[in-house]
């Protein structure tokens, strides 16, 4: 009704009055607010959605490269063995990078590769060549770590059973760029040759 007044106005010779001319610019405004909200809508759903999916491979590469470490190690740092059997592990000898027969742990750096003392940032195997000093090698490609995620990794467990296979346990978490946790695992790995595996206390 209102496209049908405008347009028997725009084709008389007598034009808009003011009251009409403002109806027409707040209904313009109204539009062009609501497209504005849709587009920004749209956007932040989307930014949502990718980053939730890179959440997802992230964590699933962490976990790959993880995996292999505790399933081929054979030698690992405890800081506490409980008497069920369970080591609390602080290091372990990295079979893929095999770092100068030194024991790594996992670490979190920030931007400019100094570690991050929360433990949340880009994950790295790394280790100390010499008091003082830091070297490490990444988990996962600093390119997964797209809209601002950032990954964690703690409690490392070694379970010894009798009865069963014994496994490493640890816990992972994905962070969107304000902290909250995306992802939260806790894959347990069975050793390749557990027998083989040896321990040293700290």
């Amino acid at each position: 009704m209102m496209l049908k007044r405008i347009k028997k106005k725009l084709q008389s010779a007598g034009g808009f009055s003011l009251t009409e001319m403002l109806v027409a610019t707040i209904i313009l405004l109204i539009a062009a607010q609501g497209m504005t909200d849709g587009i920004s809508f749209a956007s932040s759903q989307y930014t949502k959605q990718m980053r939730n999916s890179q959440s997802r491979i992230l964590c699933s590469t962490l976990e790959n490269t993880i995996n292999y470490e505790f399933a081929h190690t054979d030698k690992i740092v405890y800081s506490n063995k409980s008497g069920s059997g369970t080591y609390a592990v602080s290091k372990f000898f990295s079979p893929t990078f095999c770092i100068r027969d030194s024991y790594s742990q996992f670490v979190a750096i920030d931007d400019s590769g100094k570690p991050v003392a929360s433990g949340i940032g880009y994950l790295v195997l790394g280790y100390q060549p010499s008091e003082g000093t830091y070297d490490g090698y990444p988990i996962a490609s600093e390119s997964l770590y797209t809209y601002g995620i950032k990954a964690s990794v703690d409690n490392v467990v070694y379970v010894e059973r009798d009865n069963a296979p014994s496994y490493f346990q640890y816990r992972i978490k994905i962070y969107d760029e304000s902290g909250n946790t995306l992802i939260e695992d806790l894959p347990q790995i069975i050793p390749v040759d557990e027998k083989s595996i040896n321990f040293t206390p700290e």
